[in-house]
């Protein structure tokens, strides 16, 4: 089942809500589909992961592997050109 929400909190529930709200954002801004549940599936990762023997899971670990096995295939072939405003709004 995993952990509840509550367990991730302060900056580090701020850090995963805004890193999946841009990438979403980012997603649509490319015209490339995100399935709905990405936001509770890359959450639900944040909180699960393992521990890196540190104390407790640092949440950007998860997320870029949430970057590199769900948004970077989806992102194969695209035209950066195209959509180089959304790309630089992206970086910055």
């Amino acid at each position: 089942m995993g952990r509840p929400d509550s367990s991730l909190s302060g900056a580090s529930r701020n850090l995963v809500d805004s890193v999946i709200s841009k990438l979403a954002a980012f997603m649509e801004d490319v015209d490339v589909h995100l399935a709905t549940a990405f936001g509770m599936r890359s959450s639900h990762m944040s909180r699960n992961y393992p521990s890196l023997g540190n104390g407790g899971a640092d949440v950007r670990v998860p997320l870029v592997d949430q970057i590199e096995f769900r948004i970077l295939p989806k992102l194969r072939g695209l035209e950066i050109d195209g959509y180089r405003a959304a790309f630089d709004d992206l970086n910055n």
